[in-house]
Protein backbone atom coordinates (compact mmCIF):
# COMPACT_ATOMS: atom_id res chain seq x y z
CA UNK A 1 0.00 0.00 0.00
CA UNK A 2 2.95 2.33 0.52
CA UNK A 3 3.50 2.86 -3.24
CA UNK A 4 -0.19 3.70 -3.69
CA UNK A 5 -0.03 6.16 -0.77
CA UNK A 6 2.95 7.85 -2.41
CA UNK A 7 1.16 8.14 -5.74
CA UNK A 8 -1.96 9.65 -4.13
CA UNK A 9 0.12 12.03 -2.00
CA UNK A 10 2.00 13.22 -5.10
CA UNK A 11 -1.20 13.69 -7.10
CA UNK A 12 -2.74 15.83 -4.37
CA UNK A 13 0.39 17.91 -3.85
CA UNK A 14 0.38 18.60 -7.59
CA UNK A 15 -3.21 19.77 -7.37
CA UNK A 16 -4.88 17.04 -9.43
CA UNK A 17 -8.63 17.23 -9.01
CA UNK A 18 -9.94 14.19 -10.86
CA UNK A 19 -11.58 11.48 -8.75
CA UNK A 20 -9.10 9.32 -6.83
CA UNK A 21 -10.63 6.03 -5.71
CA UNK A 22 -8.47 3.99 -3.35
CA UNK A 23 -9.56 0.40 -2.81
CA UNK A 24 -7.64 -1.36 -0.05
CA UNK A 25 -8.30 -5.07 0.17
CA UNK A 26 -7.21 -6.92 3.29
CA UNK A 27 -8.22 -10.09 5.10
CA UNK A 28 -9.24 -8.58 8.44
CA UNK A 29 -9.45 -5.08 10.00
CA UNK A 30 -6.14 -5.54 11.79
CA UNK A 31 -4.45 -5.86 8.37
CA UNK A 32 -5.59 -2.38 7.30
CA UNK A 33 -3.00 0.38 7.38
CA UNK A 34 -2.98 3.98 6.15
CA UNK A 35 -6.76 3.96 6.70
CA UNK A 36 -6.68 7.13 8.83
CA UNK A 37 -4.36 8.79 6.30
CA UNK A 38 -6.75 8.22 3.39
CA UNK A 39 -9.82 9.07 5.48
CA UNK A 40 -8.19 12.40 6.38
CA UNK A 41 -7.54 13.03 2.69
CA UNK A 42 -11.18 12.19 1.98
CA UNK A 43 -12.23 14.87 4.47
CA UNK A 44 -9.79 17.45 3.08
CA UNK A 45 -10.12 16.63 -0.64
CA UNK A 46 -13.55 15.99 -2.12
CA UNK A 47 -12.02 13.95 -4.95
CA UNK A 48 -10.52 11.21 -2.70
CA UNK A 49 -12.53 8.15 -1.68
CA UNK A 50 -11.23 5.21 0.37
CA UNK A 51 -13.03 1.89 0.11
CA UNK A 52 -11.71 -0.69 2.59
CA UNK A 53 -12.63 -4.24 1.59
CA UNK A 54 -12.34 -7.27 3.85
CA UNK A 55 -12.03 -10.75 2.39
CA UNK A 56 -12.29 -12.80 5.60
CA UNK A 57 -14.37 -10.78 8.05
CA UNK A 58 -18.02 -9.88 7.95
CA UNK A 59 -20.43 -7.72 9.86
CA UNK A 60 -17.99 -4.84 10.25
CA UNK A 61 -19.82 -1.52 10.18
CA UNK A 62 -18.65 0.62 7.26
CA UNK A 63 -16.53 -2.10 5.70
CA UNK A 64 -17.24 -3.98 2.52
CA UNK A 65 -16.78 -7.73 2.53
CA UNK A 66 -15.72 -9.41 -0.70
CA UNK A 67 -12.64 -9.68 -2.83
CA UNK A 68 -11.28 -6.22 -3.58
CA UNK A 69 -11.54 -6.88 -7.31
CA UNK A 70 -15.24 -7.74 -6.94
CA UNK A 71 -15.83 -4.44 -5.11
CA UNK A 72 -14.08 -2.52 -7.87
CA UNK A 73 -16.11 -4.33 -10.51
CA UNK A 74 -19.36 -3.54 -8.70
CA UNK A 75 -18.55 0.15 -8.24
CA UNK A 76 -16.75 1.19 -11.40
CA UNK A 77 -18.44 0.35 -14.68
CA UNK A 78 -16.73 2.53 -17.29
CA UNK A 79 -12.99 3.05 -16.89
CA UNK A 80 -12.32 4.41 -20.37
CA UNK A 81 -9.87 7.30 -19.95
CA UNK A 82 -8.85 6.31 -16.41
CA UNK A 83 -5.45 5.33 -15.00
CA UNK A 84 -5.07 2.52 -12.49
CA UNK A 85 -2.23 1.76 -10.10
CA UNK A 86 -2.29 -1.73 -8.64
CA UNK A 87 -0.16 -3.26 -5.89
CA UNK A 88 -0.47 -6.57 -4.12
CA UNK A 89 0.10 -10.28 -4.47
CA UNK A 90 0.43 -11.54 -8.06
CA UNK A 91 -2.94 -13.34 -8.09
CA UNK A 92 -4.74 -10.17 -6.96
CA UNK A 93 -2.86 -8.04 -9.49
CA UNK A 94 -3.84 -10.46 -12.28
CA UNK A 95 -7.49 -10.43 -11.15
CA UNK A 96 -7.44 -6.63 -10.97
CA UNK A 97 -6.02 -6.40 -14.47
CA UNK A 98 -8.83 -8.60 -15.77
CA UNK A 99 -11.54 -6.64 -13.93
CA UNK A 100 -10.19 -3.24 -14.94
CA UNK A 101 -9.71 -4.03 -18.62
CA UNK A 102 -13.16 -5.66 -18.78
CA UNK A 103 -14.53 -2.32 -17.58
CA UNK A 104 -12.81 -0.41 -20.40
CA UNK A 105 -9.44 0.52 -18.90
CA UNK A 106 -6.79 0.82 -21.61
CA UNK A 107 -4.10 -1.75 -20.73
CA UNK A 108 -1.45 0.97 -21.27
CA UNK A 109 -3.00 2.91 -18.36
CA UNK A 110 -2.50 0.10 -15.85
CA UNK A 111 0.60 0.63 -13.74
CA UNK A 112 2.32 -1.52 -11.13
CA UNK A 113 4.33 0.38 -8.47
CA UNK A 114 7.46 -1.66 -9.23
CA UNK A 115 7.50 0.15 -12.56
CA UNK A 116 9.25 3.52 -12.65
CA UNK A 117 6.34 4.81 -14.76
CA UNK A 118 3.90 4.13 -11.93
CA UNK A 119 5.25 6.94 -9.78
CA UNK A 120 4.85 9.55 -12.50
CA UNK A 121 1.56 11.34 -11.97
Amino acid sequence: MAPIKSIVDTALVRGLRQPINVYHGVRTPRDMYFKAHFEAFGERYANVTLTPVLSEASGMHGWRTSWVTDAIGEDLNDLDGWKAYVAGPPAMVDAAQDTLTQRGLNADMLFMPESEAAVRV
